[in-house]
């Protein structure tokens, strides 16, 4: 149990400032322990970070997966839900910066080890993304000339980017109202 409970405090950490605010002192202080007992479960600030990284990744993979799944390839309909599943998770947290890999990409000296997990996530993502699209060209939902791989790759940048524009709102609720129905306006334009 208490190896969950830092984990659980340390995404907190990282989804607020990256690897940069992850701190065994503040965990130990929250869960009323030693660094010690921290010590005991992760060798060091990397291992833990990397765990953390692993850990959100499969949750939120596992998730975004299954989304991709029920939509068979509907475009609109797998971006209806994957927005409402982003605003869901920020309400949640209480703020837009919910991508840990992100948080890790930005920070200029994260170590390689968290570089490369936050790498292969972001391959992955690209990767469902590939299958929503190319499903959805299957089906005949595409307009004539879309190219399935550029389709997703552009889809993944703008879902990257509407994750970093939401983070300089001052809140979810005006992140939200400002964002919402972005994605699936440019879905619009390439579907039939």
């Amino acid at each position: 149990m208490m190896k969950q409970e830092i984990l659980h405090l340390a995404t907190t950490q990282m989804k607020e400032g990256g690897y940069d605010a992850l701190n065994f002192r503040t965990i130990s202080e929250e869960l009323g322990v030693t660094k010690a007992n921290i010590h005991h479960h992760f060798q060091n600030k990397e291992t833990l970070a990397n765990e953390v990284v692993r850990e959100y990744s499969k949750q939120t993979m596992d998730a975004f997966r299954s989304i991709a799944e029920e939509c068979d390839g509907d475009l609109k309909v797998f971006l209806r839900r994957e927005e409402s599943f982003f605003w869901e998770m920020s309400e949640e947290a209480g703020h837009c910066g919910v991508c840990v890999c992100e948080q890790i990409i930005r920070v200029p000296h994260s170590p390689d080890s968290l570089l490369q997990t936050a790498q292969e996530y972001s391959a992955l993502f690209l990767d469902v993304l590939e299958s929503v699209v190319s499903r959805a060209a299957e089906r005949g939902l595409l307009r004539p000339g879309v190219n399935p791989q550029d389709c997703a790759f552009q889809l993944a940048m703008m879902m990257k980017g509407l994750v970093s524009m939401a983070q300089g709102y001052p809140s979810v609720p005006e992140a939200r109202e400002a964002l919402s129905g972005k994605l699936l306006s440019w879905a619009d334009r390439i579907s039939l």
